[in-house]
């Protein structure tokens, strides 16, 4: 099914099996049961469903321990794997490209949420063809707990309440609101939120106040988003350089940073253009680094 990269593993393996040579059992082919959930798209492909994991391969042998777990996902071919640190890359043959929207997203939320449940990993990503997997033009990125909702089955959509910074009346400051929405369970919250930042403000949920401002140059599209080690990087495309002229360009920023960092998984955020670090955003110098939250900018008075 997939070729193994050993190399990754060995010193691994090797301490183990000199440290432990003394007092191995004998019986190395113990199963472990109850431990690790398989998951699976359910007969109708409307949702996820789980099983016990039941091997007879040890967990101490970690490469031997991942094949048995993928090899439960007959459909779907992995070519080669690695695991470095605490995320695990998948690559995967281009018949992945043939399974398209809930079935897709089903299938990879399935793998995510079984490899997940390994010690020390965090994330996980799809190759295929040795390229980032991309989809509707956008590379998936890399994967955590986060990344699925567990209402996939209940018609692809969901409330709940979010945070937002838009711009004040004079386009100066920052304006915090708290609003309910309904969102597409299959796409990033952080996209989500960044999407509402482009629209104007009495559209957003319940809100009613229409001297907000919109933050997001017109005509601005996401390429990537994606959140690691509690840095949250967007790629936008070339038409966010070209700035709105009735907001500065630090309240610009700034109502997406504080706006993302509202997620419980996001300190900071990292921006790039068409998939470059641009190192000035008009009068924003250091564009090119990655922001923390700033409320200085937050007007005492809004209201969420």
């Amino acid at each position: 099914m997939m070729k193994r990269k050993y190399w990754l593993f060995a010193f691994l393996i090797l301490a183990i099996g000199v440290g432990c040579l003394a007092c191995k059992n004998t019986d190395s082919n113990e199963t472990e049961e109850g431990e690790i959930q398989i998951y699976q798209s359910n007969p109708e492909g409307t949702a996820l469903e789980s099983y016990p994991f039941q091997t007879k391969v040890s967990k101490i042998d970690r490469v031997e321990y991942i094949d048995a777990m993928l090899e439960e996902f007959k459909n779907l071919d992995v070519i080669d794997y690695q695991l470095v640190e605490n995320q695990i890359t998948l690559h995967l043959s281009s018949t992945y490209l043939n399974y398209k929207g809930i079935d897709e997203i089903l299938l990879r939320a399935s793998v995510v949420k079984t490899l997940l449940q390994l010690e020390d990993v965090e994330y996980v990503e799809f190759y295929v063809d040795d390229a980032p997997l991309t989809m509707d033009g956008k590379v998936v990125g890399v994967m955590s707990e986060l990344s699925f909702m567990d209402q996939l089955g209940q018609g692809g959509h969901k409330n709940r309440y979010v945070t937002l910074y838009y711009a004040g009346e004079k386009g100066d400051t920052l304006e915090e609101v708290t609003t309910e929405i309904s969102f597409d369970t299959t796409k990033p919250m952080e996209e989500i939120l960044i999407e509402k930042l482009g629209k104007d403000a009495e559209k957003i949920g319940s809100l009613q106040d229409s001297t907000y401002l919109n933050t997001i140059p017109v005509g601005t599209k996401v390429n990537s988003v994606s959140t690691r080690d509690n840095t949250c990087y967007v790629d936008f495309s070339e038409e966010f350089l070209g700035r709105k002229s009735d907001v500065t360009n630090e309240v610009t920023i700034y109502s997406i940073v504080n706006t993302l960092c509202e997620l419980s998984d996001i300190n900071k955020v990292q921006f790039t253009v068409g998939g470059h670090l641009v190192k000035q955003y008009g009068t924003v110098e250091r564009f090119d680094q990655a922001f923390e939250r700033n409320l200085n900018l937050v007007d005492v008075t809004s209201k969420g």
